[in-house]
């Protein structure tokens, strides 16, 4: 279900977690989400995670198990900064296939470390591609006063 149809009517209940980081205990976010799945969410989110790339797979892992095993419908993050065509495809297909139907777009940190080096400088890049190529029902945050940059 996409969480547009979620907010037509009702007061929506949803969770944000965060996929564990390499060097911590992965069962954690397990029984993190059996506790949370007891309080009965409307949705939940997954973050894309700390330090990106390497912690994408963790967020389509944990989407999917959100929707397919706990059946609360989840929302994957997707920050473009760093994306390329190539990296977004993959990710996007790889959630599609597993049954997620909502993304939030985001432009995503930049790191004082590492220039972007994707494809898509905002998030309004990325939903057009999005857009053209798949059915997600699409989020995004925003400022909605001019943003510092």
């Amino acid at each position: 279900m996409k969480t547009s149809e979620l907010f037509r009517d009702r007061t929506v209940l949803s969770f944000e977690v965060f996929p564990p980081k390499p060097t911590s205990d992965e069962t954690v976010i397990y029984s993190t989400l059996e506790e949370l799945a007891k309080l009965r969410p409307d949705c939940v989110s997954v973050t894309y995670g700390a330090g990106g790339g390497a912690n994408c797979e963790k967020t389509v892992q944990i989407a999917s198990d959100v929707k397919n095993k706990y059946g609360i419908e989840s929302v994957a993050h997707l920050p473009c900064v760093y994306l390329s065509e190539i990296d977004a495809v993959n990710i996007l297909d790889k959630l599609k296939a597993n049954g997620i139907e909502n993304i939030l777009a985001l432009r995503g940190d930049i790191s004082e470390s590492t220039a972007p080096n994707g494809r898509f400088s905002h998030a309004n890049e990325l939903i057009e591609f999005i857009r053209g190529r798949y059915d997600f029902n699409i989020i995004a945050d925003c400022y909605p006063e001019k943003h510092s940059e």
